[in-house]
């Protein structure tokens, strides 16, 4: 997909000064102020793994580097990419005082200052999920801005002294669903005033019923069949629901309190802003539930599968999650403090913002979970490796001593690594995007199937590495030290490896298309079945025929 530029630049200078720049159709407004560059096409780019979203990424060759200071009378540019997923709708805006001139450039010296806010999340989307702007990456520069770290600062103030640019983040929400007509093989609910197997209706089929009229206190309905029963904001205080099928009931705002969930099926279910206190969720499916703001405190959810559910700003103080399966939950701003995590699987869930203090996670799995934007404390029980995982994400030392330490499969997006030890290290399956490993010793370590995409590797050892299957796409390798380094598969597209030592390095069925390879030693570098395409740049004198590369678009 590709987008005009002049196009964009047209529909910016019909803004007002200071105007929000609403991204409600993301695919328009990733670019601002083009001015006189050349056409730049915007190309959409899946990231991978486990990362939604989308990048829209301005090819890396058409960006100028940051100038000593600004030249007199120089007019300059300023670049800004959106990441985000182009499947959703309604996202945050971006504010930008002032607006460039007429010809897209700004002067010499002018002082840019961008916001950048959540939107109000709005009542309904039709996929279930909303884009919020969460923060601000200078590609490339990240000294000039410091501060520029999504979630850190939504305002930042730019001197144009050279061409920049720069990324504005956007975050998914879980919002509720825009409603659609109902299936015709779907029920209308049908009221119900009085159930005369009450208070003991073990068994009985409600399915699709609004039961919101009903006194169901302390009523045994265990293993009744309630799908899509809307409860409103019924009084269930110590209903008995034990392995009743719930799925897709409607429960939002209803007190549950001390009621018995056990082995119940909630799957798909909105208890949002639902009272579970102290309630029995032992062994209950709760897989893509929605929980926003639902008070689960002191609740029993031990082994309980809560996996994709939504749990934004729930209130978990106390309560029992060991071995519960929260495997891409969404825990922003959750209350875990003094929770039971411990053997808990929380892969790839999202703890932004979310309070731990004093949260027991011995044993619990933490694997691609962004740590540096959650709360801990001295009372946070951590295994070891994750709370030099958090560590890592969240204090920015240059020359740790990191020999043989197991970072396998944890998150380390933007991580200050700069000349680390990091010999002999597992990172296997560790996300490490936009990381800063300059000048790092990561000789013999195993980075199979990291994702490394932009990452800063200039001047690092490298030796022996194990990168096959790895993720460098536009990853900065220029200078390092790849001897006998195993890069089989690896996608290197757009990388630059200028001046790299790569002799005796297996590079076969790695995709070089569009990586820059100048003037690097490719001496008996194994490079059979490597993808390369009209914008590989190799070495002076390259021999395609006896190198066994494959040429592709």
């Amino acid at each position: 997909m590709k987008l005009n530029k002049r196009l964009l630049f047209l529909l910016l200078l019909l803004l007002p000064a200071c105007s929000a720049w609403q991204s409600e159709r993301q695919s328009d407004t990733t670019l601002v102020a083009p001015g006189h560059q050349p056409e730049i096409p915007i190309e959409f780019v899946t990231i991978t793994p486990g990362a939604t979203p989308l990048t829209t990424a301005v090819p890396q060759a058409q960006e100028t580097p940051i100038s000593p200071g600004p030249i007199s009378g120089a007019r300059y540019i300023l670049k800004i990419t959106s990441m985000f997923d182009t499947g959703y709708g309604s996202a945050g805006g971006i504010s930008i005082d002032p607006l460039p001139d007429e010809d897209g450039t700004y002067a010499a010296g002018t002082v840019v200052t961008l916001r950048g806010s959540p939107v109000e999340k709005p009542e309904c989307t039709y996929s279930g999920y909303y884009y919020a702007f969460s923060g601000w990456y200078y590609s490339g520069h990240g000294n000039d801005l410091a501060t520029g770290i999504p979630g850190v600062d939504g305002t930042i103030t730019i001197t144009m002294d050279a061409d920049k640019s720069i990324t504005a983040y956007f975050d998914e929400h879980p919002t509720h669903q825009c409603s659609t007509p109902a299936p015709t093989s779907m029920p209308t609910p049908t009221p119900v005033t009085a159930l005369a197997c009450l208070p003991a209706c073990s068994g009985v089929d409600l399915s699709f019923h609004n039961l919101s009229e009903l006194d169901l206190r302390v009523a045994d309905l265990s293993r009744a069949k309630l799908t899509g029963v809307r409860f409103g904001e019924a009084d269930l205080t110590g209903v008995n629901l034990t392995e009743a099928d719930l799925s897709g009931a409607s429960l939002r705002g209803a007190s549950l309190m001390n009621a018995s969930l056990i082995g119940a099926d909630l799957r798909h279910a909105d208890l949002s802003e639902a009272d579970l206190y102290q309630a029995d969720l032992r062994g209950a499916s709760l897989n893509e539930a929605n929980l926003r703001q639902t008070n689960l405190r002191e609740a029993n959810l031990s082994e309980a599968d809560l996996s994709s559910a939504n749990l934004e700003e729930a209130n978990l103080n106390v309560g029992d999650l060991s071995k519960t399966n929260l495997v891409e939950a969404f825990l922003r701003g959750a209350d875990l403090s003094q929770a039971d995590l411990r053997g808990a699987d929380l892969g790839k869930a999202d703890l932004s913002k979310a309070d731990l203090s004093g949260t027991d996670l011995r044993g619990a799995s933490l694997r691609g979970v962004r740590l540096g934007w959650l709360k801990i404390d001295e009372t946070t029980q951590l295994d070891d490796k994750w709370r030099l995982v958090w560590e890592l994400s969240n204090q920015r030392v240059a020359g740790r001593d990191l020999r043989g330490a197991d970072l396998s499969q944890a998150d380390l997006s933007w991580a200050y690594l700069r000349e680390a030890d990091l010999r002999q290290a597992d990172l296997s399956g560790t996300i490490l995007f936009l990381a800063d490993l300059s000048g790092t010793n990561l000789r013999e370590a195993n980075l199979r199937e990291a994702y490394l995409t932009e990452a800063y590797l200039t001047e690092a050892d490298l030796y022996r590495i194990n990168l096959s299957e790895a993720y460098l796409h536009r990853a900065s390798l220029n200078e390092a030290n790849l001897y006998q380094a195993n890069l089989r598969g690896t996608s290197l597209s757009q990388a630059n490896l200028s001046q790299a030592d790569l002799r005796e390095a297996t590079l076969a069925e790695a995709d070089l298309r569009g990586a820059d390879l100048s003037g690097a030693n490719l001496a008996d570098a194994d490079l059979s079945g490597a993808k390369f395409n009209h914008d590989t740049r190799w070495p002076t004198n390259f021999d395609f025929k006896q190198a066994g590369v494959v040429f592709h678009y």
